[in-house]
């Protein structure tokens, strides 16, 4: 997972940095529009919380039944 420009990978990172940065920021997600394009789920969302808030925009490929990568970006 690439969090602007920061990786993560697997599990045990991926966890980590959801426990403090979604979890542990009591971070909420507006979704305010899904699309797809070009093989990749895009979000466009708002996001709260105590740590970033603003408008960001998500990217998910999927490979089966599972997410492959996500992307944030503003």
């Amino acid at each position: 997972m690439d969090d602007w420009g920061r990786e993560f990978r697997g599990a045990a990172r991926i966890r980590a940095w959801s426990d403090a940065e979604l979890i542990g920021a009591r971070a909420t997600i507006g979704v305010r529009n899904v699309e797809r394009r070009d093989g990749e789920i895009l979000v466009t969302a708002r996001v709260g919380g105590t740590g970033f808030n603003g408008p960001s925009h998500l990217s998910f490929r999927i490979r089966g039944d599972r997410v492959s990568r996500m992307t944030i970006r503003v």
